[in-house]
């Protein structure tokens, strides 16, 4: 068997640029979560996949930054 390494070797602006969508995305994760949290707290009902992928849409139009992710990003 073979194995391979690669050192990726990133400039600056890639660098930034990775480390804000990571921090955009997990921004939407954490949101995501305490939503479900807040909803099983104060009524006892889930919230599902569905409902929040149907929602991204509308965060989309308050938060314009989250428009330079890619949606399956977002979504996943």
């Amino acid at each position: 068997m073979k194995a391979y390494k690669y050192k990726l070797r990133l400039n600056s602006a890639f660098q930034l640029n990775c480390e804000r969508t990571l921090n955009l995305c997990r921004e939407l994760y954490n949101a995501g979560l305490q939503e479900r949290r807040d909803a099983w707290a104060v009524s006892q009902t889930s919230v599902n996949y569905a409902t929040q992928c149907a929602q991204l849409s509308e965060i989309k139009e308050l938060r314009p930054e989250l428009k330079e992710i890619h949606s399956q990003v977002l979504q996943q």
